[in-house]
């Protein structure tokens, strides 16, 4: 572009500038006015924008919050008992709204102030018992338990067979089954008593 023609160029731009600052003039509205509400319009805009992702935040935290605290739970195996499935200090992610638990479920749950995991074997409306070979007798038929590679010795002074299980009640059983601590120790386990069913194992102890 020649000299003339950016002179040219710059003399057409301020004629603009000097016109709106005219116009601006003529409407009673001052220069330092208008850039005034231009930074107020960028100030809401930029709030707009801070509320926009606080209220995003707030809505995440709010459903981690909801899924760990009311549906699901994550809980560390408490001991050897569940071994070979589980280990003690495997880290566990239960269920807690699953109320429709079936035989051979895992499940978390609290007795007497202690924490357990252990295998559902019976529940509401069974009868079971532990014979004299240490097999599981349910409802008349001793059970095949795929993954258990021990019997089931009957721990004496404790529980009193043939046992029927109450309502809302089951019998677990570990799959450490000689010494182990389960039914055959403190009786059945009520569905109060129950923290939730075992979905997946996020970590294996000493992984």
């Amino acid at each position: 572009m020649s000299s003339k023609e950016t002179n040219i160029t710059n003399e057409i731009e301020d004629a603009k500038a000097s016109k709106t600052l005219k116009d601006t003039k003529a409407l009673g509205i001052d220069s330092v006015d208008v850039h005034d509400d231009r930074t107020a319009r960028i100030h809401r805009r930029r709030i707009r924008r801070i509320q926009g992702l606080g209220v995003r935040i707030l809505v995440f935290i709010l459903a981690v919050w909801v899924v760990f605290f009311w549906i699901i739970g994550i809980t560390t195996v408490p001991n050897g008992d569940m071994n070979p499935s589980l280990k003690a200090g495997d880290l566990i992610m239960y269920y807690r709204l699953d109320t429709l638990l079936e035989k051979d479920d895992v499940i978390t749950f609290h007795k007497n102030d202690t924490k357990y995991v252990a295998r559902i074997v019976a529940k509401g409306g069974d009868t079971i018992e532990i014979s004299d070979d240490e097999r599981v007798i349910v409802n008349g038929n001793s059970i095949y338990e795929g993954g258990i590679y021990y019997s089931t010795p009957r721990y004496e002074g404790f529980v009193e067979y043939p046992l029927t299980i109450g309502q809302n009640e089951y019998f677990v059983l570990v799959d450490m089954r000689e010494g182990g601590e389960d039914s055959r120790y403190f009786g059945t386990v009520k569905q109060s008593e129950i923290d939730g069913l075992v979905i997946s194992v996020l970590r294996r102890d000493g992984i």
